[in-house]
């Protein structure tokens, strides 16, 4: 049984709405069309797969590439799911969650452009994509320094009940008042569900949708992943890195991706040494 986040006092303030509707929603996904990961379901398949899943809400946030269009919004449409625009930006190296704006007009690549962005486009959310993970593409004190830029912060499904990085995320949405939103950043499609979040709207609409996030009417549902599940997680993004290295680097003979991947395995091996006392 999927936990219910708000049982552990979670920030976003309750609402009771008479005649508003409870939307399954999952706002962080990634597709074959990711420039920087190697995925393996395209976008239709991503949301056939939610729709099946029971998803009302959706988006697609691929690394510095908007899949978003009209197109596939009547798609999703048809699946029975709304479709927000949505794309993880790179900005100083670091991802930020951008929705509701055409990336493709202004792409920002630095926090004075993301200031500048949110000024002319007021309609833009921007949200902190699991912030205090131990990676180099996550916000840490950037978060901190830039806080105004941000309506939400991520809670990741990429936690078991005792390693939980999520937990300062938690503090700082309750502390500064920001959303906290519930997502399963799915590289593959099994990774949907454990991690996702209820809107509560007025309607199934993109604008009520969007009304509703900037209201705060969200409440994260999530499971902490058995370590088996997380191990899994990790054995299999080895095989992303080496097939977005293969991408960009032209590889394409089966040995060359082998031989690609073992040096991946055994660089992350010797990491692993290294960070022991005394090895």
């Amino acid at each position: 049984m999927i936990g219910c986040f708000s049982q552990v006092a979670a920030p976003n303030p309750p609402h009771q709405g008479a005649s508003s509707l409870r939307l399954k929603t999952d706002l962080h996904l990634h597709t074959g069309d990711d420039p920087l990961d190697y995925v393996a379901h395209s976008s239709e398949e991503m949301i056939d797969h939610a729709a099946q899943m029971g998803f009302d809400v959706m988006a697609i946030t691929n690394h510095d590439f908007m899949s978003h269009s009209e197109e596939l919004a009547d798609y999703a449409a048809s699946r029975g799911i709304v479709l927000v625009p949505g794309v993880e930006a790179t900005i100083e190296s670091r991802h930020v969650l951008l929705y509701n704006f055409n990336y493709w007009d202004a792409p920002p690549h630095t926090f004075e452009d993301l200031y500048r962005l949110r000024r002319d486009n007021p309609q833009l959310l921007a949200v902190a994509p699991h912030p205090f993970f131990p990676s180099q593409f996550c916000l840490q004190g950037k978060l901190l320094e830039h806080l105004e830029l941000f309506d939400g912060i991520e809670y990741s499904h990429f936690y078991t009940k005792n390693m939980n990085f999520n937990k300062k995320a938690v503090e700082l949405a309750r502390r500064s008042g920001r959303l906290l939103v519930g997502t399963s950043d799915s590289h593959f499609l099994w990774q949907m569900g454990a991690t996702h979040s209820y809107i509560e709207a007025r309607e199934k609409s993109l604008p009520a949708v969007l009304d509703a996030l900037r209201q705060g009417r969200v409440e994260v549902r999530t499971d902490p992943l058995p370590v088996a599940d997380l191990l899994l997680r990790i054995r299999k993004y080895p095989s992303l890195k080496v097939r977005r290295l293969a991408r960009r680097n032209g590889y394409r003979a089966a040995g060359e991706i082998l031989a690609l991947r073992s040096r991946v395995l055994n660089d992350t091996s010797a990491r692993r040494e290294r960070s022991v006392p005394g090895a």
